[in-house]
């Protein structure tokens, strides 16, 4: 039986859970409006191939943002097609965080690393370079990731984006790695921190928030996590010096605002999965 503080009000606790959810509006199914906003709301797949990728919110999601009070919105390429079009889409979701019962700003976010992973047309959009390249280059690699981070940051915040899913600081001790690979900054923990430290910090400095992704560590994996659960045997040691030490340095340099945990398993941090 779980019980709740009698001091907290049903309203407020459900504020507090809608502030704490970030969704993606990625694909809705706009042929079918007998059904509720959240039931439209769709994933990769509909039944009957009616989905489409949300470029203008509709009434029905403007609704559901509101009423229950939802705190983020996550952005893919499906959204974005051109620059008024995305500054009209933020602006929608940002009068829907204010028109609910938290009455706060939304924080609206997207996967623009540079490189490979890129949410943005590139038609429109000048690319930057993805971490490897960064991590390669032998002097002032840290006015390189921080410029990298300011500019990527000033298109973001002109868009209404006020969060970046990067750096990625994985440290990419498999170079076999199906995922990660070229979007890590190299396979020495101190230079993927100073690097990730230094993007973070130009990111900060357009008024965008940076995400140190992917806790506790994606670089020495054998599968891809978007298509299977990969399982990391490191030791206690390893981890501490290399998987995590990047994110450690950003937590002792006061730069970590936000961190995206990986769908992984490390069976030494969790027994639990020792038997597996």
């Amino acid at each position: 039986m779980i019980t709740v503080n009698s001091s907290v009000s049903r309203d407020e606790l459900k504020v507090a859970i809608g502030q704490k959810l970030m969704i993606d509006l990625r694909y809705f199914d706009n042929k079918d409006l007998s059904v509720s906003a959240s039931n439209n709301l769709v994933g990769y797949q509909t039944r009957n191939n009616t989905r489409s990728g949300v470029t203008k919110l509709p009434c029905e999601l403007a609704a559901l943002l509101c009423d229950l009070n939802i705190g983020g919105v996550i952005l893919f390429a499906e959204n974005c097609e051109t620059k008024p079009q995305i500054k009209q889409l933020t602006h929608a979701i940002q009068q829907c965080a204010m028109r609910s019962e938290a009455n706060l700003p939304a924080l609206i976010s997207i996967d623009q690393e540079g490189g490979r992973v890129t949410r943005l047309p590139k038609a429109q959009w000048p690319s930057f370079s993805g971490n490897m390249a960064i991590g390669a280059v032998s002097e002032n690699s840290r006015d390189c990731a921080f410029e990298n981070g300011r500019l990527i940051g000033e298109q973001l915040a002109e868009l209404g984006i006020n969060v970046n899913h990067a750096p990625t600081v994985d440290v990419n001790i498999n170079h076999a790695n199906p995922v990660i690979n070229v979007r890590s900054f190299g396979d020495d923990p101190s230079i993927v921190g100073d690097l990730g430290i230094a993007t973070a910090k130009g990111l900060k400095h357009s008024s965008v928030l940076a995400t140190f992704k992917h806790f506790p560590g994606h670089g020495d994996t054998h599968t891809d996590s978007h298509t299977g659960l990969p399982c990391v045997n490191h030791n206690e040691q390893t981890i501490e010096s290399v998987d995590l030490k990047p994110f450690q340095q950003a937590i002792d340099a006061d730069e970590c605002s936000l961190i995206m945990t990986a769908h992984i398993q490390y069976p030494v941090l969790d027994l639990s999965l020792i038997h597996i």
